[in-house]
């Protein structure tokens, strides 16, 4: 009986923290995990959706060429994308571990892990001049490179202002189906596929 109870205990707390898109009915728009995010640079749009970050090319308001740079996980969320130079920085964040910072190579796709779990998680962040200034969980805050070298105390606090759009008619979204997620972009004219990832 004991052993039962526990069993029962545990399915009822695995159903609890289980993500919206699991109770979705095939084909419909779910809750993303990911901060559905869209950064526009002149005719570039960069999505972040639960599939991962995608690099768009767009014309007249119209998406035409996609490339994604980042592949997504159900297992983690991808959000807080900030554009510097040719590299897109952006948070990854999994169930029970502290918040990690990446950059990609908006050219090459090449991903860079910049802070580590070990340096206890940047859990605001902000890209300005040539430094890259967080706050960790436990309430430090440090410089870096832009690379993630030369990581030091400082007493500077980050302001992280994260808007989910920078562009009017550009919008993420995802929908289950079949046992996986796509994410879309829909823009001034149109909507446009993303990729997909496989889902719970």
């Amino acid at each position: 009986m004991k052993k039962i109870m526990i069993t029962m205990m545990i399915l009822a707390i695995a159903i609890a923290f289980m993500p919206t898109s699991t109770f979705a009915a095939s084909g419909s728009t779910v809750k993303a995990n990911a901060y559905k995010q869209v950064l526009k640079s002149g005719n570039t749009v960069y999505a972040c959706g639960d599939a991962g970050i995608f690099k768009v090319t767009v014309k007249n308001g119209k998406a035409k060429k996609v490339k994604r740079l980042v592949k997504g996980d159900c297992y983690c969320e991808l959000e807080n994308m900030q554009k510097k130079g040719n590299y897109i920085y952006y948070h990854m964040v999994t169930s029970g571990t502290p918040y990690l910072l990446y950059r990609v190579n908006v050219n090459s796709g090449k991903v860079k892990q910049l802070v580590y779990a070990n340096d206890l998680g940047p859990i605001s962040y902000v890209v300005k001049g040539s430094k890259v200034y967080y706050k960790a969980e436990c309430g430090k805050k440090y410089k870096m490179s832009l690379n993630g070298k030369n990581k030091k105390r400082t007493s500077i606090k980050p302001k992280m202002k994260v808007k989910k759009t920078n562009a009017r008619g550009y919008k993420v979204f995802n929908k289950e189906k079949n046992g996986y997620i796509y994410s879309y972009i829909k823009t001034p004219r149109g909507t446009k596929y993303l990729g997909k990832i496989v889902g719970w």
